[in-house]
């Protein structure tokens, strides 16, 4: 899961050789805006196959690839 969501963000926002780790911030480096933000959305709505809430939305759900990593892990498990 980890891989296919930085593989995504490596090929549309932060380029093969970002050396983005983790944990770090992806809005506060500038890596992605809002309308990265939206893409974001709906990358994993449609890999995933989960629906996201107006809650699931906040910016810090989405500030580093460890904090989509796990709100994707939470929303699959609760459509088990």
């Amino acid at each position: 899961m980890k891989e296919k969501i930085r593989d995504y963000l490596e090929s549309h926002f932060l380029g093969k050789s970002s050396g983005v780790k983790d944990k770090d911030s992806l809005f506060s480096k500038g890596k992605i805006d809002s309308l990265g933000h939206l893409k974001l959305i709906a990358f994993l709505e449609k890999e995933f196959r989960i629906t996201l809430s107006m809650e699931d939305l906040s910016w810090k759900n989405f500030d580093s690839i460890e904090q989509i990593e796990r709100l994707v892990q939470e929303k699959l498990g609760q459509m088990k």
